[in-house]
């Protein structure tokens, strides 16, 4: 039999939250995808794609020469593996925090936090959506509901992988 340490360790922990984080990211985009056609009244004003514009950054800072020889579809998957890598990442490095509280509260924190830093933080700055205070509040509410419910969807599938590694 393998110690709980094997099973446990860094490298299983990060997995699993890599794999969470993933899961939960495609929930995310299904309930953007639903919330846009269902509630549309949910949706931010954003003025551009996020992960267009991010990927349309890094070309503008290559050379033009190398800039222009980029196939349209490039662009296309990597934005569209951007979201998932964002998903990944914080799952795996929620892995590593210390487990406190229950899985639903871990998950509602995860899924706060994630949609602070990019709908308080970094999306306004970047001119990509208008500050809080010029959005409605369901505009507000709608993806912080979706945010809380990709965490708990990445913190749940996180421990399942991880319980189903130690059996």
């Amino acid at each position: 039999m393998k110690s709980d340490h094997h099973h446990n360790g860094l490298p299983n922990r990060l997995a699993s939250g890599a794999a969470g984080g993933l899961a939960g990211a495609m929930a995310l985009h299904g309930l953007r995808m639903a919330s846009k056609r269902v509630f549309p009244e949910t949706v931010p004003p954003m003025t551009s794609n996020p992960d267009d514009y991010l990927v349309m950054n890094v070309e503008r800072r290559l050379p033009k020469s190398i800039a222009y020889a980029i196939p349209t579809i490039v662009d296309i998957i990597a934005a569209k593996l951007l979201a998932l890598g964002y998903g990944a990442v914080s799952g795996a490095l929620c892995s590593v925090l210390p487990k406190r509280g229950s899985t639903l509260l871990r998950g509602a924190c995860l899924g706060l936090f994630t949609w602070a830093v990019g709908y308080v933080g970094w999306l306004p700055r970047a001119g990509l959506m208008p500050p809080l205070k010029k959005q409605r509040p369901a505009q507000i509410a709608g993806p912080i509901v979706r945010h809380i419910m990709f965490g708990m969807i990445t913190i749940g599938v996180s421990n399942l992988l991880q319980r189903k590694s130690c059996d």
